[in-house]
């Protein structure tokens, strides 16, 4: 069994994330003062609710269509996961949004401020409750230098799902691979490809040693565009 790990993100990171999503709260503000005030269309109580829907589900939204990410993760290059190894889903963003209100929203980021700094993990209270993490992707652009030589540029990506993995978790793959490579112990190289193809959801025959040679690549290949 093989435990894949990750690198939380830095506090700074999340902090500076969460501004850059604000911008949009800001705008669509503006947007609602140009539309009432400087072209004089009356919304109403129910209007205006409906009007500022998007900033209330927005980081729900986004995470759920952009896989882990708003625009400002995106831009800071940082994005949730699941701890359980395995994608995460609709509950977990659901969960980790429901407790905003707590973590950031009636606290001003300081109750989540100071949870992430307690544990070892980068989980807020929300985190906990979703089993879900907030890692960074800032170390994808050294993979090369780690795992293997370039891969052409015509190369054919296999999987895609390769791209949820992390530079750790290829890592954590390459080093098992070596180890039972040298003591000839294919019985670890299935059950580490077994492990992957669960993770990922790929259904596959590809021989186990070709498979994770194949993910490895493809995860090169993705992460260098």
């Amino acid at each position: 069994h093989v435990a894949l790990s990750y690198e939380a993100a830095s506090v700074g990171a999340r902090i500076g994330a969460f501004a850059l999503d604000a911008l949009f709260y800001i705008a669509w503000a503006v947007l609602y003062y140009i539309i009432t005030d400087k072209m004089g269309i009356t919304m109403g109580d129910v209007g205006t609710f409906i009007f500022y829907l998007p900033i209330m589900f927005y980081s729900l939204i986004c995470e759920v269509v952009f896989d882990g990410q708003s625009f400002g993760k995106m831009i800071a290059k940082i994005k949730v996961i699941s701890t359980e190894g395995v994608p995460a889903t609709f509950n977990n963003y659901f969960m980790r949004w429901v407790f905003r209100l707590i973590d950031i929203l009636i606290t001003s980021g300081g109750l989540a401020t100071l949870v992430i700094l307690a544990n070892n993990k980068g989980q807020r209270f929300g985190d906990m409750a979703a089993n879900t993490t907030v890692i960074t992707l800032r170390k994808r652009e050294k993979l090369n230098e780690i795992i293997a030589p370039k891969v052409p540029e015509d190369y054919t990506v296999t999987f895609n799902e390769a791209a949820q993995l992390t530079d750790a978790d290829i890592i954590t793959m390459k080093k098992v691979f070596n180890y039972a490579l040298k003591r000839t112990n294919y019985s670890l190289i299935d059950e580490t490809s077994d492990r992957v193809k669960t993770v990922l959801k790929i259904d596959s025959t590809m021989p186990s040693e070709e498979f994770l040679r194949t993910i490895v690549k493809d995860y090169q290949y993705l992460m260098s565009d």
